[in-house]
């Protein structure tokens, strides 16, 4: 089963970091309607906290390795599903610009990127 989880979050961290990178505005434009009305996006909310849940009760793996990837995907998600769910409010708050954002997708479209890269190499290739 670890080997599922850990495949899948590699797939999933590459296309996610790819498309950050490669679709800046349209994530810009999701985060601007995500501060508008967070509520609209329940379902995404308890989708992301079922996703980082079944992650850390299957892949919770603290080891000196990239494989610690996908324990700590699973832990961010887990985290932002419940802030997400319980505090829609906080992101109603986040009132940043255009280039903040850009700056941001940008940034995490590269970490994602190379972690889903990374992962995907251990996994599939090597």
């Amino acid at each position: 089963m670890e080997i599922i989880v850990e495949k899948v979050s590699a797939i999933f961290l590459l296309v996610l970091g790819l498309s950050y990178l490669i679709n800046p505005s349209g994530w810009v434009l999701y985060a601007k309607m995500l501060q508008k009305q967070p509520q609209q996006f329940f379902s995404l909310f308890i989708l992301i906290l079922l996703l980082g849940s079944t992650i850390v009760v299957s892949h919770n793996v603290w080891v000196a390795s990239p494989i610690v990837i996908v324990t700590l995907l699973g832990w961010i998600m887990l985290i932002k599903g419940v802030m997400l769910l319980l505090f829609p409010k906080l992101f109603v708050l986040l009132k940043l610009s255009d280039q903040i954002l850009l700056n941001i997708i940008f940034t995490n479209g590269v970490v994602l990127t190379a972690g889903g890269g990374i992962l995907v190499y251990l996994l599939f290739i090597l």
